[in-house]
């Protein structure tokens, strides 16, 4: 659930980066259809100039916000409960459908700039898509069969990457993967949901290695319940949207035991609350923006980093953006 238009997944993040414990709601609170308003948001997407894409799943909708605004525009209409969306540098859309219509046979549609209309990518039922930094390929996860796939940019050469020995608990293995986020290594992160974890599979493994959870169902901060969102900095650190335990958790490369970052009060409405995040992203900034499912809105936590950090962040932000430097 997240872009290759800026290389999101390297973004480099300051070590001693903190932010605000109370959330900013940026579009939503109100279970509506209106284009200020939302319906089960579960997949979001920052692009380069910083406009925030929503999976609007139970308005089958794609909603794009501007900076700065608080009211969407449709972009991409008549869905059937879409869960992720990417963009790439064309700015055009790949939208996970969760079914199609009339049926419950998934799909990956694919909206040219400024389309109202689709192409059909492949009608079969993913959860997430994600984009390696190259544009040469993108993942889907496959919740109902542990699956992770990868195909080329024009949706051709399926190749399964996990899901060859079903369902499981083993690293070899997955139970309803959710979403997954990558490197420019090409390492893919993976919020193995059924398995309360997030695993690191590394470019022609075998089998995963654990970089969290995976030890019960729990809210202890080396424990996850069901994750549902995950996004990787150019440091390692991990970000896990923990969704049952209603937090967003920040792992440190190296550590299985992460910090609270967002949330983990209880389940709740208020600002400093969430109810079941799923999707997760950061802008320019900094900020971390939080797909708060259940409230029906997108909430957004202030980095609060000191200047020198921000500083050193939008640097190598607009450094890598002009080729100066790649990390």
């Amino acid at each position: 659930m997240l872009s290759f238009e800026e290389d999101k997944s390297e973004t480099p993040y300051c070590p001693s980066a903190t932010w605000s414990q109370v959330g900013r709601t940026v579009i939503g609170g109100i279970q509506g259809n209106a284009t200020n308003q939302l319906h089960y948001p579960v997949g979001i997407f920052i692009d380069s100039n910083d406009c925030l894409f929503i999976a609007d799943s139970r308005n089958d909708r794609v909603i794009k916000v501007e900076k700065g605004a608080s009211i969407g525009t449709v972009v991409a209409g008549k869905l059937h409960t879409p869960t992720d969306v990417s963009v790439d540098t064309h700015d055009n859309l790949y939208i996970v459908d969760l079914s199609t219509s009339g049926g419950s046979q998934g799909r990956v549609t694919h909206w040219i700039n400024g389309s109202l209309t689709d192409t059909l990518y492949f009608a079969e039922q993913f959860d997430a898509i994600v984009f390696d930094t190259k544009e040469e390929y993108f993942y889907v996860t496959q919740r109902d069969k542990g699956g992770l796939i990868r195909y080329k940019k024009d949706g051709t050469g399926e190749h399964t990457i996990i899901g060859n020995f079903g369902e499981g608990s083993a690293l070899f293995q997955l139970d309803r993967p959710w979403d997954a986020a990558i490197d420019d290594s090409g390492v893919l992160y993976i919020a193995d949901s059924g398995n309360n974890r997030v695993i690191k599979w590394s470019v022609n493994a075998t089998q995963g290695i654990l970089i969290s959870g995976g030890n019960n169902y729990g809210n202890r901060t080396d424990q996850l319940a069901a994750p549902r969102g995950v996004f990787v900095d150019y440091l390692g650190t991990v970000y896990v949207a923990d969704t049952y335990n209603d937090r967003i958790i920040r792992i440190p490369a190296g550590s299985k035991t992460g910090t609270i970052i967002a949330g983990g009060h209880r389940r709740g409405n208020g600002s400093h609350e969430l109810s079941h995040p799923y999707g997760l992203a950061f802008d320019s900034a900094g900020n971390l923006y939080v797909a708060d499912n259940e409230n029906n809105r997108v909430q957004m936590f202030a980095c609060s980093g000191s200047s020198s950090c921000r500083w050193t962040f939008l640097l190598l932000i607009i450094s890598s953006t002009l080729g100066f430097i790649y990390l």
